[in-house]
């Protein structure tokens, strides 16, 4: 159910509002799968699950950049770059009037500051490679 008396904020549509949730959401779970895999795999870290769980998906991916560089898992290395960049253009959009009238939601390309709409192709694209990233996790677990 779509409630908009719950802030007094102008709200995207509810089914945008929605992916923007799931969106939020895959991305949580993945990060938690790959902290997940990193401890089970590479005990030595000396790193444990509350540390982590708490350390901002930027600063995890550094801190586990050179065990996936150096275990041949740079394909995951590289699709979780490319999904914080992503992730953090939709937490950091802002909202918009459409020429529709409707609101939306747009962000800015952080190295040319040029706007850009947050829309539902974005965020379904967003989920899938999400999606496509859990896959990868699995085989990660798997070895």
């Amino acid at each position: 159910m779509y409630d908009t008396n719950l802030t007094r904020q102008s709200l995207p549509d509810g089914d945008l509002s929605f992916l923007v949730g799931v969106a939020i959401v895959v991305f949580n779970a993945n990060t938690q799968t790959l902290i997940h895999n990193y401890l089970d795999d590479f005990k030595e870290s000396g790193e444990d699950w509350w540390t982590l769980t708490d350390v901002e998906a930027g600063p995890l991916k550094n801190k586990t950049k050179d065990y996936l560089l150096s275990n041949d898992y740079r394909e995951i290395y590289s699709c979780f770059q490319d999904l914080i960049s992503q992730r953090n253009r939709i937490v950091h959009s802002f909202s918009i009037t459409l020429p529709d009238e409707t609101q939306g939601l747009n962000t800015l390309d952080k190295k040319t500051h040029d706007q850009f709409v947050v829309d539902k192709k974005y965020l379904e694209a967003f989920i899938s490679k999400n999606s496509d990233f859990s896959t990868l996790l699995e085989s990660m677990g798997n070895n």
